[in-house]
Order: C-alpha cells, then sequence, then structure tokens
C-alpha cells in the first residue's frame, strides 16, 4: 500500500449549539466532544471517523431512554421499513483492533430498545480476525472500541433482522484493505467501513486489489475534518459510495425532521471533495467537470453531527451510555438501508443507485463544510453537492438496485454440537429466487468435516475439541450470494450435548444467574460445573438447554449429579419439553458426584428442550451439582 500523508487534526474539538440534549438530540450549548481514534496518523495507515460527547460523558444506567437519538428516531427521520424487514442479510463491519465487550455491549443496546438477540450463540453476531478466523484476535484497543460500539449498534438500529460479521484487522493500515477482502471472499454483499485517510498514489491499483466494483455495497466515511482535510480514501474509491454527514433535528415540519450539512465550527464538519486520481465513474455524469472531473464525494449521507448524536453502549474504553457521531455513525447507517432495501445485482455498482433514484432522497440544500471553489464541494444545493452528495435517505428506493438481483436463501442450524469421534452428517439447503443451482464454500469448518460444494452436504468425524464460527456462502452463476453463519462446539465428551462438562463457557446453555461455574472446587472433572440451589432461603434456579435427539440406537441422557445439604423438601425436577423426567431431592444428599441416567428412545429424531430446576425452601441450605451432561446411543 502507498503511504498516507500524516492528518493533523487536534483530539478534542469545540462545537457550536442550543440547549441541553436530551432523548431527542436537541443541541447543547458549546458541547465538547473527542475523537475515539488519534487524528495524527502516521504514513500507511487510517483512522476512524468517530465523534463522542464528552460534555455528556458515560452513563452506567440509562435513566428512561439513553440520551443522543435511537432506532425509533432513525426509522421516523428516514422512513425505514419495520421491524419484520431485513431478515436473511448479513452486513460486515471492518474495524481495526479488538473489542473483547462488543457483544455483551451490542447484547445491552439491543436489549435497552427491544431487538431481538444477535449473539454467537443463535448465529447472527460473528466476530473474525482480518484473515477470517475466530482466532487469534488482534489486540485490544480502548480507542477503536468506541467506533466498533457505534458501528454495530447503528447497524442494529437500523436492521434489527440483520446478521453482523465483525472483522477485526490486526492494525489501522492496509490490514484494514485485508479485512475488506475478506469479507468480499465470506460472501459480502453490505460491508461498513467507517474510516479513511488523505490520498496518496496508486489509489487505482488499491481499488483492484481490494475492491469488487460489484454486486457489493461498501459504504465508507468521507471524514469529518471538512472541506479542508482533502478527500478520504477509501470513500473515494470507485467501489464505494461515499457517505457524507449531516445535523439531523426534530421539528413540526410535516417530514417531523430537518437536516443540514454538518459543520460545526471551521475543520470540523463533514468531510468533502474533488479526488485527484480515481477516475470519475460514469454514474456522476451529473456532477459537471468544471465541479469535478474525477470522482467527487459524497454520494449520499446520514446524521453524523455529534450534537445532534446517537445513543450507543460501550464498556471498553467506556463505562456505559454515551452519545456518538461523526461520518462513522453515518456509514452504518447507510450500509445497514441498503440492506434493507434488498440484494446489489452482481453486475451493477451499489453507489451508482442513488443518481437512479433521486426522487427517494431529502435533498440537504442548507449548510457548508467549509470554503472553496467551485462552491458546490462544500456548500449545500439543490441535487448533488460534495459535504451531503444527493441527500439522505427517504425510504429504501434509491438504495434499491434497479436490475432485479437473484437473492440465495441459505438454511442450516444456527448452533451445531457434535463431539470428538462422532459422525455428522448435516444438509445446507440454499435456494436460488432464479432457479439456478448454486455452489457452497464453507470456513471455519471443525478439523475433521468436509463440506460437498453442489449437494451441500457437511460430514465427516470431528478430530478436535474446540469452537467454530462456520460461513457457508452460496454462489449461483449470475454471481449472487447468499451466506449464513453456524456457532459450532465440538466437546471433548463423546457424545455430549454442548458443553456437557462446562468446560468451554456457557455454551449453548440458558442459566439462571451464575448457575455455571468455572472455579474447579466442586466439578466432577475439570474446571467447569453447574450449582443450582444453596441459598437456604426462598429460591429457585434454572438450567436448560434445546437439543436434537440422535435418530438411531437406543439414545440416553446421561449427567453426574451431586447432593450437598440434606433438607427432604428442597429438589431438583428435571423436564423434557416441560414434562416432569426426574426428581432428586435433599434426603438423596451424596458426598460425592452420581451417574444418572434416562432413556430417550421415545424422543429420537425430535428437538427437545431439557430443563434443570431447583426449588429451595428458607430452611437448610441444599446445593444441587451438574457435571458431565451428554446424550449417548
Amino acid at each position: 500500500m502507498t503511504a498516507l500523508r500524516r492528518l493533523a487534526i487536534p483530539l478534542a474539538l469545540l462545537m457550536v449549539g442550543g440547549t441541553s440534549m436530551v432523548a431527542s438530540a436537541e443541541v447543547t450549548e458549546s458541547p465538547k466532544v473527542v475523537a475515539s481514534c488519534d487524528q495524527k496518523v502516521e504514513p500507511g495507515y487510517f483512522t476512524c471517523f468517530a465523534q463522542r460527547r464528552a460534555d455528556l460523558g458515560f452513563r452506567a444506567r440509562a435513566a428512561g431512554a439513553p440520551q443522543g437519538y435511537g432506532p425509533t428516531d432513525l426509522a421516523s427521520a428516514y422512513k425505514l421499513p419495520s421491524a419484520t424487514a431485513g431478515k436473511g442479510q448479513r452486513i460486515y463491519i471492518v474495524d481495526a483492533y479488538d473489542d473483547p465487550t462488543a457483544e455483551s455491549d451490542l447484547a445491552v443496546y439491543r436489549k435497552q430498545f427491544g431487538l431481538p438477540a444477535c449473539t454467537t450463540d443463535n448465529g447472527c453476531f460473528q466476530k473474525l480476525n482480518q484473515n477470517g478466523e475466530t482466532s487469534p484476535l488482534p489486540a485490544p484497543s480502548s480507542s477503536w472500541s468506541g467506533e466498533i460500539s457505534l458501528d454495530l449498534d447503528m447497524v442494529s438500529a437500523v436492521c434489527p433482522n440483520c446478521g453482523i460479521t465483525l472483522i477485526e484487522a490486526d492494525s489501522p493500515s492496509n490490514d484494514l484493505l485485508a479485512a475488506v477482502k475478506t469479507a468480499e471472499k465470506l460472501g459480502a454483499k453490505f460491508v461498513s467501513l467507517s474510516w479513511g485517510g488523505p490520498e496518496s498514489g496508486n489509489l487505482p491499483e488499491l481499488d483492484k486489489q481490494y475492491f469488487n466494483t460489484n454486486g457489493i455495497v461498501y459504504a465508507a466515511s468521507t471524514g469529518d475534518y471538512d472541506y479542508e482535510a482533502g478527500t478520504s480514501y477509501p470513500a473515494s474509491s470507485a467501489a464505494t459510495t461515499a457517505i457524507g454527514g449531516t445535523t439531523l433535528t426534530k421539528t413540526d415540519s410535516g417530514r417531523g425532521w430537518s437536516e443540514t450539512v454538518w459543520n460545526n465550527e471551521p475543520g470540523h464538519g463533514t468531510g468533502s471533495g474533488c479526488s485527484a486520481e480515481i477516475t470519475k465513474p460514469t454514474w456522476q455524469a451529473v456532477i459537471p467537470a468544471a465541479t469535478c472531473p474525477k470522482r467527487a464525494i459524497a454520494d449520499v449521507s446520514a446524521v453524523a453531527d455529534p450534537a445532534t448524536g446517537v445513543a450507543v453502549y460501550q464498556t471498553t474504553g467506556g463505562n456505559g451510555w454515551a452519545v456518538y457521531g461523526g461520518t462513522s455513525a453515518a456509514a452504518p447507517i447507510i450500509a445497514a438501508t441498503y440492506a434493507l432495501a434488498g440484494d446489489p445485482s452482481p453486475t451493477s455498482q451499489p453507489a451508482s443507485y442513488p443518481y437512479a433514484g433521486t426522487a427517494d432522497l431529502n435533498d440537504v440544500v442548507e449548510g457548508n463544510n467549509g470554503e472553496c471553489k467551485p462552491a458546490p464541494l462544500c456548500t449545500a444545493q439543490p441535487g448533488w453537492d460534495g459535504p451531503t452528495g444527493l441527500g439522505t435517505p427517504n425510504g429504501l428506493g434509491s438504495l434499491t438496485s434497479p436490475t432485479k438481483a437473484n437473492r440465495i436463501t441459505v438454511n442450516t442450524p444456527a448452533q451445531q454440537f457434535s463431539s470428538v469421534g462422532t459422525p455428522v452428517v448435516l444438509h445446507v439447503r440454499a435456494t436460488d429466487s432464479g432457479g439456478r443451482p448454486v455452489r457452497l464454500t464453507a470456513t471455519d469448518l471443525p478439523d475433521g468435516l468436509r463440506l460437498n460444494a453442489i449437494t451441500g452436504l457437511i460430514y465427516g468425524v470431528p478430530s478436535k475439541p474446540g469452537t467454530h464460527s462456520t460461513t457457508v456462502t452460496a454462489t449461483d452463476s449470475t454471481g449472487a450470494r447468499g451466506n449464513t453463519v453456524i456457532s459450532w462446539v465440538v466437546s471433548t465428551h463423546k457424545g455430549a450435548v454442548v458443553n456437557g462438562d462446562f468446560e468451554a463457557g456457557t455454551g449453548g446453555w440458558t442459566q439462571s444467574a451464575d448457575v455455571i461455574r468455572s472455579d474447579g472446587q466442586y466439578s466432577n472433572a475439570g474446571l467447569g460445573y453447574a450449582m443450582l440451589g444453596g441459598y437456604g432461603a426462598v429460591q429457585s434456579d434454572m438450567l436448560s438447554q434445546q437439543v436434537v435427539v440422535p435418530t438411531t440406537g437406543r439414545p440416553q441422557l446421561r449427567f453426574a449429579a451431586r447432593i450437598t445439604g440434606g433438607d427432604k423438601a428442597d429438589s431438583l425436577k428435571l423436564t423434557i419439553n416441560g414434562k416432569t423426567a426426574r426428581t432428586l431431592t435433599g434426603a438423596q444428599s451424596t458426598s460425592r458426584y452420581v451417574t444418572q441416567s434416562l432413556d430417550l428412545t421415545p424422543y429420537r429424531g425430535r428437538t427437545v428442550t431439557l430443563s434443570w430446576t431447583s426449588t429451595e425452601n428458607d430452611t437448610t441450605p441444599t446445593s444441587f451439582l451438574l457435571d458431565d451432561i451428554a446424550i449417548t446411543r
């Protein structure tokens, strides 16, 4: 990669506004913001474009609605569809370094706003390194973690039914571009890029190496430091949709909102410009050569002003709820809106769609991000302008492919539980809306398993224990793609339910608080076990998991149980699909684990829920310990 010249921009920025910010994101007096990532970037590196309201700080708990715009606000401002849209789509977020609390922070955000859970276990969330593998992940970074939280939360806000794959590059250098290429290899159709750096030589060659100009949405931020900062790459790439930023305010107008160019003071606002290197794409013919003879940015825009920013939850590099902005907010919003609009045609350039769909955009005609000649590069006007492009989404029409694309849907269970030495046969079914045959590929299959590219059968015998995040991608002859993610756990315990020995974490278990332990003090083997009860008070604990009972042989449920205490009124009840299968009481107290077994032949081939529930009165405490839970044949 060619060197990118140094950015010399202060970390703490001062902005101008009105009154104190509330959930509706009214503007405060002179809000102070900080950039998440260091803006003094060495040549050859990129920076992220996330900015946080420092004057508001972090709030560990949200009293009512968090400050900043949330999913309902964004849906209202941009006329986004109902919460049922976007199913089957997956959005790829490319950032640098690891955010170790990304998944748990995302869970808090989604629960706060009533969005469906998006976890590794249910196949919705996936975290990979720049090579597309689950490990090793890069070093953690408190600064880029803010960027990652912002990206995850904005994708969730706009498309709560979309899957999310977070690809973490080793560093903010050409490693980020390598991660972009990995997203393509994994079958990505929608990629969010909330980072960039100044243009510097050889960019057309970088485009050819790292970007696929057809059939993939790359939503790239234009930058946060006004027209004077210069044109940002990869926003200026011929392959990307360049995303500018606006100040979004609630009003009493028919729309209910108004937008102007984000520019709070000189040097602190949305980026724009005219590329010095990238040839003007044909779809930008609407921009006169006198304004820009080459590639111009932006194409479209969305909210980016931190003074009218969005709610974000972050604990790595923060400690709770914060308000964020920057064009890093706008890029994932637009990437997710593209996903709601449907698949891009494999033979088209998604950045061209807004130029054919201007009737479905909110034209931003007020504000500027500096002084320049020709004026449209930095001043809002009817139609296209540099700071906001053609405008912001007004529904999905402007981001919908004018050429109908085949839609490939890949169906397989989000979770697979297997064990070393136990044969696996899994049929992955892919449906092409055009009726074409598809070819399948898979990454990160457990050792010992293979995928038949034509039939979709995954088969073999797992040879090593471990956890895997398997991406299965289907492609047809037109280049249309579809993919799914399988959260796969291979246990050391032959025939085991996932993590039946509790050694690898909670896995597929649903539990009351702190039921699963890892201190090794009372385990039957290894470090992990589960403890229900032990309070000496009226209390109940629960441990459950949904499993598939083998279709052949005489399947049995086996588990080791140890009861300490002695109150015969305390009990542990095992149910299968809600029906009581076995009850243990405190009267059966033992000094060691005793293996229990239960015939599952009546449930062969069925998906069942196994649940252990303890009931304790307020006298003598009784602890029920469980370990080594397995289904055998």
